[in-house]
Order: C-alpha cells, then sequence, then structure tokens
C-alpha cells in the first residue's frame, strides 16, 4: 500500500508527516517509497503554516531629542531559516534593512527612529527558495522640540511629545503670557526669563508685568532656571517751570544845578580889582545828582516740584506642574518691578530784566541799564512712585507643592 505524505519545512530541515492510508502501490514499490519522495521535495515554505503577523509594537524615547526606539513584536513563524526586518520612510521612500534574525526570533528592537517620522515595517520569513511576508504595518514616531539657541519664545503647544532646552539657553517671554505643554520637559542649565524688553517704562507709563507663564508636564528632568524682574515704573512727569522774575527799578534821573562864578572876586589887589571890572561873576551848569544805573532784574521765581513716580510691573504669575515625581529641579527668581522716579522740578523762572538807567542830564553823564536777576531755584523732585505687587507662584511636582497653589484653584 502506498502513503501520501505531507512535507514542511523548519529551519531549513524536512519533516515527515504521513497521512490517511490509501492502497495505491504494490508491496514492492513500497519498500522504495520513503527514499523517493525525500529526494523529491523541493525546499519551500509552507505559506498556509507561515503566516508572519506585527501583533504589537511600542514607541519608547531615547536620552536624545527626536531619538526614539520601536519594539516589534510578531508571531506565526512556524518554518523557515530567518526573519527579514524592513522598515521605509514614507516620506522620502527610503527602505533601509534593519537586520536579519535566527527564524525563532518573536521580537526586534530599532533604536535608531527619528521623531516626526513615518515608517512602514514589515517583517519576511525567508526559505532557501522562497519567502513569506507580513502584512506591512505603518508607525509614526512622535516629534520632540530642541531648543538650541537663545530665543524669544511664544506658547508650545501640545503637539511634541518632548520639549528640550540646551545648555544655558536662555529663553526670553518679554512679558507675554507663554504656556509650554508636553509629555517631558528635558531642561540642561536653561534659563526662561520673563522680564520686559526694557527694564524701565517710557516716562509716564506704568511697568509692565511679567506676564504669566505656564508649565505642564507628565515627566521632566534636568536643571531649569526661571527669572524675571517686572518693568520699573516711568518717571513722572516734570514740574513747571518758574515765573520770570520782575524787572528792575529805572536808575535815578540825572539832576543840574547852577552856581554863581565871580572872576577874581576873592583876590587882592590893584590888579585884580582891574580884572574884575573886565569880568562880572556869571552862572554855572553843573551835575548835582549823578545819573543812577537801572537795578538788577529780580531773581525767577521757583519751578514747580515733579510729580510722583509711576507703579512698577507685577511679577510674573508663574503655574507649574509635573504631575510624575522626577529628577527636576526648579530655580526661580521673579521680582517686582520697582516704583518709577519722581519727575524732576521744574527749572526756575528766568531773572528779570534789568531796571533802565535814570535819564542823563547836558551835564550828567548817561548811565547803565542794570543787569538780569538770577535764574529761581529748580523745584524738587517728585517722590518715587510705589512697587509693584509680587503676583502668585505655584509649583506642583508630584504629590508636593510649593508656593501659593491656592489662588490657582
Amino acid at each position: 500500500m502506498r502513503k501520501l505524505l505531507f512535507v514542511s519545512l523548519f529551519a531549513g530541515a524536512c519533516t515527515i508527516k504521513p497521512s490517511n492510508e490509501i492502497n495505491l502501490v504494490t508491496p514492492m514499490e513500497e519498500e522504495r517509497e520513503s527514499e523517493e519522495i525525500v529526494t523529491e521535495v523541493p525546499v519551500a515554505i509552507d505559506e498556509e503554516k507561515s503566516n508572519p503577523r506585527i501583533e504589537s509594537f511600542e514607541i519608547t524615547p531615547n536620552d536624545q531629542a527626536n531619538s526614539y526606539s520601536v519594539h516589534l513584536k510578531w508571531s506565526g513563524v512556524n518554518l523557515g531559516q530567518s526573519i527579514a526586518i524592513k522598515r521605509k520612510e514614507l516620506l522620502t521612500q527610503q527602505s533601509l534593512n534593519l537586520d536579519l534574525l535566527n527564524i525563532s526570533s518573536t521580537e526586534y528592537l530599532d533604536q535608531s527612529a527619528v521623531g516626526g517620522s513615518k515608517y512602514e515595517y514589515q517583517i519576511s520569513v525567508l526559505g532557501s527558495e522562497t519567502l513569506v511576508e507580513s502584512e506591512k504595518i505603518t508607525i509614526e514616531i512622535p516629534q520632540d522640540l530642541l531648543l538650541s539657541k537663545d530665543m524669544v519664545i511664544q506658547s508650545i503647544e501640545q503637539k511634541y511629545e518632548r520639549v528640550f532646552i540646551a545648555n544655558g539657553i536662555r529663553l526670553r517671554t518679554l512679558s507675554s503670557d507663554v504656556s509650554i505643554v508636553t509629555n517631558e520637559l528635558v531642561s540642561d542649565l536653561a534659563t526662561i526669563d520673563t522680564s520686559p524688553e526694557s527694564s524701565v517704562a517710557p516716562l509716564n507709563n506704568h511697568g509692565l508685568s511679567g506676564g504669566n507663564l505656564e508649565i505642564k508636564a507628565i515627566r521632566a528632568r534636568g536643571i531649569l532656571h526661571i527669572v524675571g524682574t517686572a518693568q520699573t515704573g516711568g518717571e513722572g512727569k516734570s514740574g513747571i517751570a518758574g515765573a520770570r522774575g520782575a524787572k528792575g527799578a529805572k536808575g535815578r534821573d540825572g539832576l543840574d544845578d547852577f552856581e554863581l562864578f565871580c572872576p577874581f572876586q576873592n583876590d587882592r589887589g590893584i590888579f585884580s580889582k582891574i580884572l574884575s571890572t573886565f569880568s562880572p561873576c556869571h552862572r554855572t551848569r553843573y551835575c548835582s545828582v549823578e545819573t543812577g544805573n537801572g537795578e538788577n532784574g529780580a531773581k525767577g521765581d521757583t519751578g514747580g516740584n515733579g510729580e510722583s513716580g509711576l507703579r512698577g510691573g507685577d511679577s510674573t504669575k508663574v503655574f507649574i506642574e509635573i504631575l510624575e515625581p522626577s529628577e527636576f529641579e526648579l530655580r526661580p527668581q521673579l521680582n517686582v518691578g520697582r516704583g518709577g522716579l519722581g519727575g524732576i522740578g521744574g527749572l526756575g523762572g528766568p531773572g528779570g530784566p534789568g531796571g533802565d538807567p535814570g535819564t542823563p542830564t547836558t551835564v550828567c553823564k548817561a548811565a547803565k541799564s542794570g543787569g538780569n536777576g538770577p535764574r529761581g531755584d529748580r523745584g524738587l523732585r517728585g517722590p518715587q512712585g510705589p512697587d509693584g505687587n509680587q503676583l502668585a507662584f505655584c509649583f506642583k511636582h508630584g504629590s508636593a507643592q510649593f508656593g501659593d497653589c491656592a489662588a490657582f484653584n
């Protein structure tokens, strides 16, 4: 009787399994059937018994930004010689043969996945002449955000798996409201600076606050400095200038007078008596009161006092929540804005003009005008403005809380 045999291939070896017996050959042929059948079996994979399937995958982050691992697990591989792992990057259409594994393998860890990529994975079971491929599976790798230089930042939404801030980097918010939401925050001694662009507000303006800063993450690691000094209030308005001083008084007028002059009148001797006959007495004009100079002008009025300085900005309002306890250290240093300087006192008024000189006469000489009076004193500087308010700060790290977290409820 001749037997029908099914042949399956496992790791390059043939295994022969008998089926139900059917009387097809003579007893003489039966003695040779085993040898004949073994020599006629092709080395191939029974696709019905080797149906590879990727059953699950897991994406895990590596330590560096945009570096991920993909852990594949499969089943359905019963026969064959080896298993090939293939990956295709869908954006560039670049294919890569990752590895060739032993047929007994049921999992593989791809540690070279790049964040933000979209891959197509496939496993293939190889025989000596044929192969059986699994269905393709598409995997999207999360994307990280790497901040590697000093910059001004805006809000970072929950579209990045992780946010990395490189060593020593300073990120500035310029008093804007900024929210950072991510699964993991990694800071290498970086700094978030909430200070305004200018440290002092313009004249007669209140100081800007540090804005609002919110950070929410599941995990965090490293050290992060949060610093910021709100804007100093602007200087108050200056006082008004003093009025001009009064004009100086006019100088006294000159005054002429006359006197009687008699030549030789008091001389004795015959000769003087003869001359006085021909030169009788006469009146002579002279300046009895000299023309006076005008008086100096009065001192100008004192300038008005300056107005009060403007209020400094409020400190940054900060809420940070890290859900899982982790090796993360926060170092905050947040200051209010100081009150602005009081306005400077107004200038003293100019001195009054000098008085006019007195009126001269025919004999009295002309006088001079008075000098301008001195400038008045400057007004006093106004008082310094009030400092800003210290706003709430809350840091939640796991079950621990620091600061005024009730202000955010």
